[in-house]
């Protein structure tokens, strides 16, 4: 799993990368603490799972008010920034190791 913000994860195995959002803990019914992810969206690579995110993040945001064209823009732009970045830092750390 990869821990991005705001309780969005990549959930990795053996076939996709699963975008989610982290719902918190709960306990089955063997006493067992688990996490509950709700899956949003599934992905060939982590890069089209964070630009799917950077996607939901500014249509969620777009949702919410009346935006002119010009914040419309910025919103997306933004958004885009920030999933870029953050794929960016990802690739950075793999050089590193």
């Amino acid at each position: 799993m990869i821990t991005l913000f705001d309780n969005w994860v990549v959930l990795v195995d053996a076939y996709n990368y699963t975008l989610a959002k982290d719902r918190g803990e709960y306990t089955d019914k063997d006493g067992v603490v688990r996490h509950k992810y709700d899956p949003v969206s599934y992905h060939r690579n982590l890069a089209g799972a964070l630009k799917a995110l950077g996607a939901r993040l500014s249509h969620e945001q777009l949702q919410n008010g009346s935006h002119t064209l010009s914040e419309a823009v910025t919103i997306i732009l933004e958004s885009d920034r920030k999933t870029q970045e953050m794929y960016e830092e990802l690739l950075a750390e793999m050089r590193l190791e």
